[in-house]
């Protein structure tokens, strides 16, 4: 996507992060993306046409060295990146019907572009589970 230590912002689409087979987060407009320093198997998989705006790292240790305050405004968007990567756990925490559940309301506007399978695997459930509790 970039490279490591930029911040990309999703100004439209939706998103799907992937590591190796399991989709770990979906991604929505008006959300970060930061690229992280240590290199990992991640994938993005596009759901709908998207638009991203790109912070590069040099750019931001440019702005941080002209504006040093400008270092906690980073760790508050770090923070909130990291509050949203976990809506995954906290997701697979709840019993399987709850699941299907709050994914459904948290994600209807993302749910017409998911496959059912991609679905399944996100909150944890088998296919089959999925299209019976649906």
């Amino acid at each position: 996507m970039s490279n490591r230590g930029d911040i990309c912002f999703l100004a439209e689409g939706i998103l799907l992060k992937t590591q190796l087979t399991t989709i770990t987060r979906i991604i929505k407009a008006d959300q970060l993306i930061f690229v992280p320093l240590r290199p990992k198997a991640v994938y993005f998989q596009a759901l709908s046409h998207c638009r991203l705006l790109l912070l590069s790292r040099d750019s931001l240790y440019a702005i941080i060295e002209r504006f040093p305050r400008a270092v906690r405004i980073y760790d508050s968007l770090l923070d909130l990146w990291f509050e949203q990567s976990d809506e995954r756990l906290l997701l697979l925490e709840m019993q399987k019907a709850e699941r299907i559940d709050v994914f459904m309301r948290q994600h209807k506007d993302v749910y017409p572009y998911m496959s059912r399978r991609d679905i399944a695997n996100y909150i944890s459930v088998s296919e089959e589970y999925l299209r019976k509790n649906r």
